[in-house]
C-alpha cells in the first residue's frame, strides 16, 4: 500500500492478486478463516445477527419478503436449481468434482450450464 492509503493498481489485478495469495497459501487462510470466527468479538456479533433476524418475527418477515422477492426475480435460476435437484435425486445426474480444483462440492445450478447440458 502506498503512504496515500491506494494500491495503485486497477480493482481486477487487486482481485487477481488476492486469489493467487489465497491459493498460494490456503492452508494458512484456511486457520485464519476458522480461527477469526471463533474470536469473542465474531461470535458476539453472530448470536446479535442471529436476534435480529432469526428470533424475531421482524426478522423472519423480513427474510420470507427476500426469499420471495429472489425467487420472483430469479425464475429461470431457480427453475435450473430445481431441475438439477431433481436429477440428482433420481439419480439422472452426478455431481462430478470440479474441474480446476477438484472440489467434490460444485456449482451446478447455473442456468447457462444447464442450458449447455440440455
Amino acid at each position: 500500500m502506498m503512504a496515500d492509503g491506494h494500491l495503485n493498481k486497477c480493482k481486477e489485478c487487486t482481485k487477481k492478486d488476492s486469489n493467487k495469495h489465497r491459493y498460494d497459501n490456503l492452508e494458512e487462510v484456511k486457520a485464519y478463516d476458522r480461527k477469526r470466527g471463533n474470536t469473542p468479538e465474531h461470535r458476539a456479533k453472530n448470536r446479535e445477527r442471529y436476534r435480529e433476524e432469526v428470533s424475531s418475527e421482524e426478522g423472519r418477515r423480513a427474510k420470507w419478503d427476500y426469499n420471495t422477492g429472489w425467487r420472483r426475480k430469479n425464475k429461470v435460476k431457480r427453475v435450473a436449481h430445481n431441475a438439477v435437484w431433481a436429477e440428482i435425486k433420481a439419480g439422472r445426474l452426478v455431481r462430478q468434482p470440479c474441474e480446476r480444483c477438484s472440489a467434490t462440492k460444485r456449482n451446478t445450478r447455473s442456468p447457462r450450464r444447464l442450458l449447455q447440458t440440455a
